[in-house]
C-alpha cells in the first residue's frame, strides 16, 4: 500500500523535484508487484501545507467542541461525543448515548472530568470524561421554556432556560430550581467559583428591543446591574465587560468591575455599523465586533482599531441573539482568521488587508476555535462534512494541493468510456468528471435549491444524461449543460437503457408502504417520447432485469396470491405471463439477475442460494 499512498499524495511534487520523481517512477515499476491497485492522478492529502490534522470518526454534523484546559485534548459532539488527540490526532474516547436529535451545545468542567451537552430536543448528557459513565436528563424546566444553556462547575451542573434555571449534583440528581425575578429572558449564565456567585445576561427576548441588563450576584444576592444593548462581552473572569451602552448608538464602551461596582473605563472609537456579536480575544487584548461586513477590532489598552472587510458577495448573517461568526487572532495579534461558509479567510493585522482565503471543509464551517498556546500556532474548524481540521497558520501561505470533491457523499456512478468521463449522483447535484486526470469538470442541478436527486445514467456516447430529480425525469445536454426533456414522474426507483441506448425506462412507485404499485414508463431517448407504459404490484421492490435477448422485462412483485414473477414484452410493454414463487425452502429474494448466456433463465438470489426459472417454459430448474 505504501507505493499508492507515495503515489496519490506526492504526484503534484513530480515536476519540481528530480528526487520525488525517481521515487514514483520506483513506485510505479515495482509497486503493482504487491498492489495493483495504482492512483493515475494526485487524490490524497500532500504532505505540508496550512492543514495539520483531519480529525473524522462523526456520523453527524459537529456542532460543538471545546478544548481542555491543558489545551491537548479536543472534546466534540454530534450524536455521540468524541475526544481527541491534538499532539497525535488518535481518536482517544468515544461515548454514544443513544439520545435523539443532535447535541448543540457542550460545555467542560474546570478540571475536566466531566462534560455536558445538550440537544435540540432539549435533552441533557452529563459524562464523565474519565470513565465514559454518562446521565440522561430530560427537560428540567418550565413547559414552555426550552434549554438555552449549560454551565458546569466541578460540583454541580446548571441547566438554564428562559426564565428558570435547574441545578444537578454530578450524578445527575436534582438539586433545586430557581427562577429569574423581574422582567426579560435569560441569554447567559456565567459562574464563578460556586452556584451562588455568578453572572447573568438578561434580554428582553424581542430583537426588536435588543435591550440587554449584565447583573452579577454575590452569595445569591443582585449585586450591581449594567444596562445597555445588542452585545455585551465579558472576559474570562467577569472583571470586564464590553457593551454598547447608549441607546441608539453602537459605540463600544469598557467597564471593569471594581469593590463589587460596574466602573466605566473608556469609550472606543465611535462605531455607527450595527454590532452583530461581541467578543474578547482569548488573550483579552482586543474588543471584537462581527459586522456585517467583516469585523471591527479595538484595543483594549491602546486607541489602535482595525477594521477588516470580507471579500464582494461575503456577509456575516445572524445565526442567533448575539450570535454570527467570531474571529481568533494569531501569536503575536499579526493575522486575524475566520471561517464563513466552506471557507477561511486570513487577514493582516497590521495593514487590515486580506491575504489569505482558501476552502477549508467541504460544507459549511459551523465553529472555529484558537490553537495559540506555547508553540502552537494553529486555529481548530468544525464542519456540517463531519469533520474537525486544525490548521498550522505559520504555514498558512503555503501552496495548496487542491483536490476536487463533491460536499455531499456520492450516491452512484455511471460511465462513459467513449467520452472519459464518470457521471456522479449526490443528493444535491450530478457530477460529471473527467475520470482520467480526477478532475470535477461541472455540476449540474436543474433548481438552485432544494434539489434531491437519487438516479442517474450517462450514454456511451458520454453526450445525454437521463436523471430522477425532485419528482422529475429529465434528459440532459452535457454539450450545453442543459435541460432538453423533462417530464413528472415522482419517486424514481431505477432508471435503465435498452436498444442500444435509444430508449429509457424509467421506474417509480406509489402507494403505501407493504402495498405498492410499480410504473414502468419506456422513452425515447433522448427526445422523451412515450413508447409504452404498465404497472404491476409490489411489497419490497427489486430491480427489474431485462433479459440477455431484449425480449422480455422480468419483474419480481407482490400481489394477493403471494409472490409472483410478472414478465412483460420489451416490444410493447404487455404483460405475457406470471410465475408464481413456491419452491421448496422460499427465503426472501434479495436480487434477480439475468444469465448472459441463457436468455430465458433468470436466478433468483436470497441469504442462501441462486434459484432458477425458466420464463419461456414457466418452470424452475
Amino acid at each position: 500500500m505504501l507505493a499508492a499512498q507515495l503515489n496519490g499524495r506526492l504526484m503534484p511534487e513530480r515536476q519540481s523535484c528530480p528526487n520525488i520523481k525517481r521515487l514514483l517512477d520506483q513506485c510505479d515499476e515495482e509497486g503493482v508487484n504487491h498492489n495493483a491497485l495504482v492512483p493515475t492522478f494526485h487524490c490524497m492529502h500532500t504532505p505540508g501545507g496550512p492543514l495539520k490534522y483531519a480529525l473524522q470518526g462523526h456520523q453527524f454534523a459537529i456542532f460543538a467542541m471545546k478544548l481542555t484546559s491543558d489545551n491537548r485534548y479536543i472534546i466534540s459532539c454530534s450524536n455521540k461525543f468524541i475526544t481527541f488527540d491534538l499532539a497525535t490526532s488518535d481518536l482517544v474516547r468515544q461515548v454514544y448515548p443513544k439520545v435523539q436529535g443532535l447535541m448543540i451545545g457542550l460545555e467542560l468542567s474546570s478540571d475536566d472530568k466531566y462534560a455536558a451537552a445538550y440537544t435540540n430536543n432539549n435533552q441533557t448528557i452529563l459524562i464523565n470524561t474519565l470513565i465514559s459513565e454518562f446521565f440522561i436528563i430530560d427537560n428540567p424546566l418550565n413547559k414552555e421554556e426550552h434549554v438555552q444553556g449549560i454551565c458546569l462547575t466541578e460540583t454541580n451542573l446548571i441547566i438554564y432556560g428562559q426564565v428558570t434555571w435547574s441545578i444537578f449534583d454530578l450524578r445527575g440528581n436534582f438539586k433545586e430550581k430557581r427562577h429569574l425575578e423581574g422582567k426579560g429572558h435569560i441569554h447567559e449564565i456565567r459562574m464563578s467559583d460556586c452556584i451562588d456567585n455568578y453572572t447573568m445576561i438578561i434580554w428582553t427576548g424581542n430583537l426588536d428591543d435588543p435591550k440587554m441588563i449584565l447583573e452579577t450576584f454575590e452569595d445569591g444576592v443582585s449585586a450591581n446591574k449594567l444596562e445597555g444593548h445588542s452585545v455585551i462581552a465579558l472576559n474570562k473572569k467577569q472583571t470586564k465587560a464590553f457593551l454598547c451602552g447608549t441607546e441608539g448608538s453602537n459605540t463600544v464602551s469598557g467597564y471593569e468591575l471594581k469593590d463589587g461596582q460596574w466602573v466605566k473605563g473608556r469609550t472606543f472609537e465611535e462605531n455607527e455599523e450595527q454590532i452583530l456579536m461581541l467578543e474578547v480575544s482569548r488573550n483579552e487584548k482586543w474588543c471584537c465586533a462581527t459586522i456585517l461586513r467583516g469585523f471591527k477590532l479595538w484595543h483594549v489598552e491602546t486607541d489602535t482599531v482595525q477594521q477588516l472587510f470580507l471579500p464582494h458577495g461575503v456577509r456575516n448573517i445572524t445565526k442567533g441573539f448575539q450570535v454570527s461568526s467570531n474571529i481568533i487572532l494569531s501569536a503575536g495579534d499579526k493575522l486575524a482568521v475566520t471561517g464563513i461558509r466552506r471557507d477561511l479567510f486570513c487577514w493582516n493585522m497590521e495593514t487590515g488587508a486580506l491575504v489569505k482565503q482558501m476552502v477549508a471543509h467541504f460544507q459549511r464551517i459551523v465553529d472555529i476555535k484558537s490553537l495559540v498556546v506555547g508553540r502552537e500556532n494553529a486555529v481548530i474548524t468544525s464542519s456540517i462534512d463531519r469533520s474537525i481540521k486544525i490548521w498550522n497558520l505559520d504555514h498558512i501561505f503555503d501552496n495548496e494541493r487542491h483536490i476536487d470533491k463533491h460536499e455531499l457523499t456520492i450516491d452512484s456512478i455511471s460511465i462513459s468510456t467513449t467520452a472519459g468521463i464518470a457521471v456522479v449522483v449526490t443528493r444535491t447535484c450530478l457530477g460529471v468528471w473527467d475520470f482520467m486526470t480526477g478532475k470535477l469538470k461541472f455540476a449540474l442541478a436543474n433548481s438552485a435549491l432544494g434539489t434531491i436527486i437519487t438516479h442517474a445514467l450517462v450514454n456511451e456516447e458520454g453526450n445525454y444524461i437521463v436523471s430522477a430529480e425532485s419528482g422529475d425525469i429529465l434528459y440532459w445536454s452535457i454539450a450545453d449543460r442543459s435541460v432538453i426533456f423533462q417530464e413528472r414522474q415522482p419517486d424514481v426507483q431505477q432508471l435503465f437503457f435498452y436498444k442500444k441506448q435509444t430508449r429509457c425506462i424509467a421506474v417509480s412507485r406509489k402507494g403505501k408502504k407493504g402495498d405498492y404499485t410499480a410504473i414502468v414508463i419506456s422513452r425515447d431517448f433522448p427526445k422523451g417520447a412515450i413508447h409504452w407504459d404498465f404497472k404491476y404490484p409490489f411489497k419490497d421492490f427489486k430491480d427489474i432485469v431485462i433479459t440477455p435477448d431484449e425480449l422480455h422485462l422480468v419483474c419480481y412483485g407482490f400481489d394477493k396470491k403471494g409472490h409472483q414473477i410478472f414478465v412483460h414484452a420489451v416490444r410493447n410493454g404487455d404483460q405475457k405471463f406470471k410465475i408464481p414463487i413456491n419452491y421448496d425452502g422460499f427465503k426472501e429474494v434479495l436480487k434477480v439477475v439475468a444469465l448472459p448466456d441463457k436468455p430465458s433463465v433468470i436466478a433468483l438470489i436470497d441469504v442462501d442460494k441462486g434459484n432458477l426459472i425458466d420464463i419461456a417454459q414457466e418452470k424452475y430448474l
